[in-house]
């Protein structure tokens, strides 16, 4: 079970050693009664390196809450439940609390202690809220689905003072309620929800599913597979096999060459990657889509070191070209067995553009190619005002109308940002205010438009591999327009 806990971070640097600075991590700023915080020990060397600081005993470590002016009350801190992936290696979890149900919402303080020759402290304010939910992917399996009508637990945190009947699940267009809520049932500050699916339920390995929680919010979405027989349906074709590959922590061989023109840099980017793909990489390469338009996404993608490329990226030969629509060519060199080239946009860049590979150890010689619609016209805001909605109006060409086109905000210093979706068709984007409100505190930003295939209109093509068998790949694009912009 892959989990990723609440929200923003501080980072607070102690004593120094030889060298290393030790400090303490903890991952918070809104949280609610009932909730589960991490609390983590990094280090810093002199040269800027970050380390993990392992094997933090419990009873040592000391975590106290001051709610407003009142006094400082002791929480026990313990480790995260067995299974709870963060990051870090075994000996190096971090360590956690979880706040007393009987807090009341209001402006806190908590403050972290730890001994030894040079002792650790660390405090951050946070707020503490009704609500401020995380959802935690059940285990599931692709090959074995979840059926209509098949009851479903999910593991949460933050859920504060609410009860089962202020829970609703969506399950991609239809709501259910939540059939049960027991607190602590993972763990202290993990509570259990149940829920049953509905009958006709949506069929696919990534049903978008999130829970609700009446006059508070929604969570993030989890992916959950369903299907009324047989294996679900993925929308890449993967067969019986592959998602049986998957489900046992297994790897099946992924091509995936992109494309990414950024017109407001001039510049063209373009990698190609022919990699071992578990379930949690396969997914995060589907990038499925969910029912809202909007949603709160990370940055980036997790890091990936290159000893770990070595082991699992496919050797596709010395060199692969790409040429653009207009003859141009361009050649992706290989690094960590990671190709990519980085260019001017070349002129005229719409239409086919076509990759060649000679082959090499593990993938067999191939041709492949992907059609690149034009940059939309559109007038990005220099100011967006948060507490309203906000209009961006652009046009594209009629031959690209199957096209997916988003528009995405992120505050300067930010690991979130905003992307809100529409149909190419439609020539608008609309973001409620309700989501422009989550960038309050920022001053300014970035506003861009992105235009791409959606999941269901994805270049799709066979990938030879170099003991003759057949493995998925999928070639994708991005066309994106940036721009500064101020918030009000």
């Amino acid at each position: 079970m892959t989990v990723s806990l609440p929200v923003d971070a501080l980072e607070y640097r102690g004593a120094s050693n030889g060298g290393f600075t030790s400090g303490v991590y903890v991952r918070v700023d809104k949280v609610a009664p009932g909730s589960f915080v991490a609390v983590n020990m990094t280090g810093q060397f002199a040269d800027g390196r970050m380390s993990f600081v392992c094997g933090m005993i419990p009873d040592l470590a000391q975590l106290w809450l001051r709610i407003g002016d009142g006094p400082e009350r002791f929480i026990r801190l313990r480790s995260l439940p067995e299974g709870m992936a963060t990051g870090a290696p075994p000996r190096c979890q971090p360590l956690g609390a979880r706040i007393p149900l009987d807090t009341e919402p209001g402006s806190a303080t908590l403050r972290f202690y730890y001994p030894g020759v040079n002792p650790v402290n660390g405090s951050v304010d946070v707020n503490l809220v009704r609500s401020r939910v995380s959802v935690f992917t059940p285990p599931v399996r692709m090959a074995e689905p979840l059926r209509p009508g098949a009851s479903v637990t999910i593991m949460t945190t933050g859920l504060g003072l609410v009860a089962a009947g202020d829970l609703q699940l969506v399950i991609g267009e239809q709501t259910v309620p939540a059939s049960y809520l027991e607190r602590d049932v993972f763990g202290e500050g993990f509570d259990a929800v149940d829920f049953r699916i509905p009958d006709p339920a949506p069929e696919s390995c990534y049903v978008p599913v999130f829970l609700r929680v009446r006059d508070i919010g929604e969570t993030r979405a989890m992916f959950l597979p369903m299907a009324k027989e047989g294996v679900c349906a993925h929308p890449w074709g993967l067969g019986e096999d592959s998602l049986r590959t998957l489900d046992e922590h297994g790897r099946i061989r992924i091509g995936h060459p992109s494309i990414d023109l950024f017109f407001s840099e001039s510049l063209m980017r373009a990698t190609a990657r022919f990699e071992l793909a578990d379930a949690d990489r396969v997914l995060y390469l589907v990038n499925p889509e969910e029912q809202r338009s909007c949603r709160i996404r990370l940055s980036g993608a997790p890091v990936v070191l290159p000893a770990f490329n070595a082991a699992v990226l496919g050797d596709a030969g010395q060199q692969l070209s790409l040429q653009a629509p207009s003859g141009e060519e361009r050649l992706l060199t290989a690094k960590d067995r990671s190709y990519s080239v980085s260019s001017g946009i070349p002129e005229n860049p719409a239409g086919e553009w076509r990759l060649q590979a000679p082959g090499g150890e593990d993938i067999a010689p191939f041709e492949t190619a992907v059609t690149i619609p034009a940059l939309p016209a559109w007038s990005p805001p220099d100011l967006v005002t948060l507490n309203e909605d906000l209009k961006i109006e652009y046009s594209l060409d009629a031959v690209d109308a199957g096209e997916r086109v988003a528009v995405v905000i992120q505050p300067r210093m930010s690991g979130d940002y905003l992307e809100c979706r529409t149909e190419s068709p439609t020539g608008q984007v609309t973001i409620p205010s309700r989501y422009l409100r989550l960038l309050a505190g920022s001053a300014d930003g970035i506003i861009g438009l992105v235009v791409t295939r959606p999941v269901s209109g994805r270049t799709l093509f066979p990938l030879p591999l170099a003991d003759g068998a057949t493995a998925m790949g999928v070639f994708d694009y991005r066309v994106i327009s940036i721009h500064d912009v101020r918030y009000q």
